[in-house]
This record gives C-alpha cells, structure tokens and sequence, in this order.
C-alpha cells in the first residue's frame, strides 16, 4: 500500500465551536508523499469564516489500518510560533478512503494571571483521486 497522491474531501467541526459553526464542513485537497510509512505532504483548505485560507504542512505515519499526522500552519492566531492539529483515524476496506477524529489544543496566555486551555474537535475525510 502506498498513500503518495492527491486526497480530497472535508473536515468538519464539533464540540467546542459555537453552534454557528459546530457542524460546518471545510473543503480541503491534501497531497501526500508516503515513505514506507512516514508521511508528509501539504494541506490547502477553502476559505470560510473560521477555517485559514492557505497551505498548511502535514507529517505523520501509518500503521497497519491506523494513521496519524499532524497538520501544521506556517503561522498562528495564538502565542505559539506555529498552529498544529492532530489528526487520527483509520482507513476504509479499500484503503482508499481515511476518515477520523482531529483535535486542537492552545494555550492563552494573554493574561498571565490565568493559565487557560482553549481547544476543539471535529471529524475530517479523505478519498484518494484516482486518474481514470
């Protein structure tokens, strides 16, 4: 099996989003370069009110019938340098569809009085193009 190629499909968001946009699906084109199992490829999502318009780098690794990556921002609307988002999930029968859970951690530290973690999650899919 290998992953190298275009992926297509959404991710969606859940809990911890407001009810405006808990639910709302995000397009998303991921190309992936796999090497014996090590991922790493690029991420470009569309534009909404919530979601980042631009290239996003994703690294990560699977095994068996589990994959696991993380997508990462060259830039970020907290105090990190960088946004990152764990993504884990499984594949289909056909190993052509992924499909899983992402999650997202941040640390506001704006009032250092206060140590608060802010964070949320979703689903996401992909299905792998295929060239006809």
């Amino acid at each position: 099996m290998n992953l190298s190629g275009k992926w297509k499909g959404y991710y969606q968001y859940g809990f911890g989003y407001d009810l405006d946009f808990f639910g709302k699906k995000v397009a998303i084109e991921v190309e992936i370069v796999d090497d014996n199992g090590s991922i790493s490829g690029n991420c470009k999502e569309e534009k909404s009110a919530i979601s980042i318009d631009g290239k996003s780098e994703i690294r990560g690794f699977y095994e068996g019938d589990t994959i696991s990556f993380l997508k990462t921002y060259p830039f970020s609307t907290s105090v990190n340098e960088s946004h990152e988002i764990e993504y884990f999930g499984e594949f289909d029968d056909t190993k052509t569809k992924l499909f899983g859970k992402w999650t997202i951690t941040e640390i506001d530290l704006q009032d250092l009085l206060e140590y608060k973690e802010l964070g949320g999650e979703g689903i996401w899919f992909l299905e792998k193009e295929t060239n006809l």
